[in-house]
């Protein structure tokens, strides 16, 4: 291989130098807010004058930023030609920063956090919840229809507004369709009377937006039933043979047994018996333990697992109305289950039928140990005292003592590593790895246990119990913050961790935010949901912080807290 020199081949790369930065959020209503801080000293800019200009170069609209570094905009969305949004220009002095208006490559993506709700739905759309007094009907009953509309954002005046009903029978037949004009509170109902001789089966009731005198769009829609109700004319009765009322049993050689009887007391025999078990993953939680969280040692947390359906086929009763089968549970006694046995009994003439069921937690293990706090251990403010009972039932659910256990405290901390993308490239990761802090040999009395939280350290920490056999038997977990340094190595993928004190505060309170990042520096806090309620920015030397912001007067429902953090010049942490 010889090196080969190419004339006029060269390679360029814009390169901006500015003390303006900016961050802007667009809200529901397309208008938009933008933020200048300083990234030398980290503070928010007042008198920074921000432009959004067109294509054509001329600013559409200007504006300077108030004492918080705040500027918002009027939405521009409609400008069109050479008035049409390119970019936000900030200006203060000799510099200048920009940011290009929407552009998919300088958006951020908060698609791995906890965002739910309605996606790709405009402000101002329509949204119809339909619903009834009851969801079954008999024939020759009326069903009384009601449904909510309201625009999204709750901003529209909807009174007057034309709606059309439909009601759709079991034949996929049009039985009814009316117009409502929509009062000033968005509610309104509506009205159907079924015949006596109405098909039975599933009726469809939808709501439509007219516009033009013409159906439009489908706001809303929801689903009843129209049954005959006629009397059962046989008994049955389903039992297990294991049972425990408030524990669980081993699912292993697990039978039911049926006994069914006409209506008159006398034996059905010969009949027609179909039965299945339902399994659905379940956790152990009992009425008598309600304040302990109880611990499953045959849960993988990787492994999803999947309800499971075990036909068991078909039966006949005996003379005396009875039959006994075997319930084929002995493979799933390596899980947790809530199972649930459904037999369905024939009569001896003609497709009617009745059903009974049975029901129990099934799992293989002897016991549990599940453990109860005396605070919240999502959020415990560095040496606050926490502490933990722990206790051991059976599965009928009595107290028993434990001996030989052995208790780690395990830190569990993240290290960046490097890790070849599919498309041949290579990026730093996050990886968790845990580190044993700390291991005592203990016991756990029929009493209980009570046992103290190490609490001194920030940082997010396991209590991992083990048994003699060295089988994990109890998992919990806590975390602990405050300022100071955390072992958490995010600095490769600028990784920010944010914790609330609490899921839910009050108007007017002040929210407590604790924050780890992979470096030191400033930020922006906001309180948002269709629009920036609320903002405070903050400085922080540490990489482990608490802050706070106050929730605004009047902010009512769901809302979300965003963390901007911007590095500082003079951080210790290494970034690249």
């Amino acid at each position: 291989v010889t090196k080969k020199f190419i004339k006029g081949v060269t390679t360029t790369r814009f390169i901006l130098v500015s003390d303006l930065g900016l961050l802007v959020k667009k809200n529901a209503d397309q208008t938009s807010d933008v933020f200048v801080v300083s990234i030398k000293t980290g503070l928010p800019l007042a008198g920074v004058t921000v432009d959004i200009l067109g294509r054509n170069g001329i600013a559409v609209q200007s504006a300077k930023t108030s004492p918080d570094g705040r500027v918002t905009f009027t939405s521009v969305e409609k400008n069109e030609h050479e008035r049409k949004a390119v970019v936000y220009v900030a200006r203060l002095g000799d510099d200048i920063s920009f940011i290009p208006y929407a552009r998919d490559d300088r958006m951020l993506n908060f698609s791995r956090f906890d965002i739910e709700g309605v996606n790709k739905v405009l402000a101002e759309d329509l949204d119809a919840f339909v619903f009834t007094e009851r969801g079954i009907y008999r024939p020759g009953d009326e069903m009384h229809i009601a449904f909510v509309i309201k625009q999204r954002n709750w901003l529209g005046k909807l009174a007057g507004l034309p709606i059309e009903t439909e009601v759709v029978d079991a034949r996929d037949l049009k039985v009814q369709t009316k117009k409502v004009a929509l009062p000033p509170s968005g509610f309104a109902e509506v009205t159907y009377k079924t015949a006596y001789e109405s098909p039975t089966g599933e009726y469809s009731v939808n709501v439509y937006l007219v516009k033009n005198d013409k159906r439009s769009t489908l706001l809303g829609s929801t689903t009843v039933n129209v049954k005959e109700f006629l009397p059962d004319r046989m008994k049955i009765e389903t039992r297990l043979s294991k049972t425990s009322p408030r524990g669980w049993v081993d699912p292993r050689e697990m039978k039911a047994s049926i006994a069914l009887a006409n209506l008159y007391g006398t034996p059905a025999s010969d009949r027609k018996i179909k039965s299945r078990v339902e399994l659905s993953p379940a956790s152990f939680s009992f009425d008598q333990f309600k304040d302990y969280s109880f611990y499953d040692p045959q849960l993988d947390e990787k492994k999803d697992r999947q309800s499971e359906t075990v036909d068991l086929g078909e039966q006949n009763t005996d003379a005396d109305g009875k039959t006994e089968l075997d319930l084929q549970l002995d493979r799933f006694a390596d899980a947790t289950y809530s199972m649930r046995f459904f037999a369905e009994a024939f009569e001896g003439e003609g497709g009617r039928s009745i059903t009974g069921q049975a029901s129990a937690l099934v799992s293989s293990l002897p016991y549990v140990v599940g453990y109860k706090s005396d605070g919240d251990l999502k959020y415990i403010n560095a040496t606050t005292p926490r502490a933990v009972d722990l206790v051991a039932v059976d599965s009928k659910l009595n107290k028993i003592a434990l001996e030989n256990l052995t208790l780690n405290v395990i830190a569990q901390e993240y290290v960046s590593v490097v890790t070849k993308k599919d498309n041949g490239s290579y990026a730093y990761e996050s990886v968790l790895k845990e580190r044993v802090a700390k291991t005592e040999k203990l016991a756990i009395s029929a009493d209980g246990l009570r046992y103290q939280l190490p609490t001194e350290e920030p940082g997010d920490y396991v209590v991992e119990l083990r048994d003699k056999d060295d089988r994990k038997v109890s998992r919990v977990r806590f975390s602990v913050v405050g300022r100071g340094i955390v072992k958490r190595a995010l600095d490769k993928n600028a990784e920010l961790q944010v914790k609330l004190s609490k899921p839910q505060y009050n108007t007017g309170e002040e929210i407590e935010i604790s924050i780890t990042a992979p470096y030191a520096g400033s930020g922006l806090i906001t309180i948002e949901r269709d629009k920036v309620y609320a903002q405070v920015w903050f400085k922080t030397d540490a990489v482990s912080s608490v802050q706070r912001i106050k929730v605004p007067d009047g902010f009512e429902g769901s809302g979300y807290i965003n963390v901007a953090l911007i590095r500082s010049l003079d951080s210790k942490e290494i970034f690249t």
